[in-house]
């Protein structure tokens, strides 16, 4: 719905860039995690796949929360579960934690995208603060790069409301740089910074 109280975004292209430039804070539930393989063989960067709450969004329960959005059409799509990160992603913000490119780890055993998945499985909610877009631009073939005018991805800057056109591929290749803290139980006051937490604990 477009309605204000029920109005959220559904990808990181829908967010405008003055929400970035003013560092807006979203509120959302994790839904999956997945780790980017770097072309390299490195260690690939670690993102995770939020749904943007609308204001009434923010103040259901989960209970409420997960048997809503699992009779939901998007929820089909994503093959009844998203907690993986598998399947499709439309739906769901593409995040990248600021601070942590990849998480630092001290201690062989310890994988920093076990602690990502559990807040998934507990569909934690987060606020995200916006601070950076990349966009990946996917080239249509192997010798030919194709890059997205840049009025698709600030609309303040086009003059005319023509119709540009992209392909789904690129939408889900845009992902939203956030510092993201959630709050383990109700009655912390302070939140937990994720990326600070993921370095201590490695």
């Amino acid at each position: 719905s477009q309605t204000p109280l029920f109005f959220r975004y559904r990808k990181v292209a829908d967010i405008p860039a003055s929400s970035f430039i003013g560092r807006r804070l979203l509120y959302g539930r994790i839904i999956g995690v997945k780790t980017v393989e770097c072309p390299n063989g490195g260690t690939g960067d670690i993102q995770i796949h939020v749904r943007h709450l609308s204001p009434i969004g923010q103040i259901l329960p989960k209970s409420w929360f997960e048997f809503l959005v699992k009779f939901s059409p998007q929820w089909s799509r994503m093959g009844g579960n998203g907690s993986d990160g598998a399947g499709n992603v439309r739906d769901l913000l593409k995040v990248r934690i600021a601070g942590i490119h990849p998480p630092p780890v001290s201690r062989l055993t310890y994988k920093p995208e076990e602690q990502l998945q559990r807040l998934a499985r507990e569909r934690s909610m987060v606020c995200c603060q916006l601070l950076a877009r990349e966009v990946h631009c996917v080239s249509g073939a192997a010798n030919e790069e194709e890059k997205r005018p840049m009025s698709d991805i600030m609309p303040e800057l086009s003059s005319n409301d023509s119709n540009p056109q992209h392909s789904s591929d690129e939408d889900q290749d845009e992902i939203a740089v956030c510092r993201v803290t959630h709050r383990p139980t109700i009655l912390q006051i302070f939140p937990t910074d994720v990326a600070e937490s993921l370095i201590l604990n490695g």
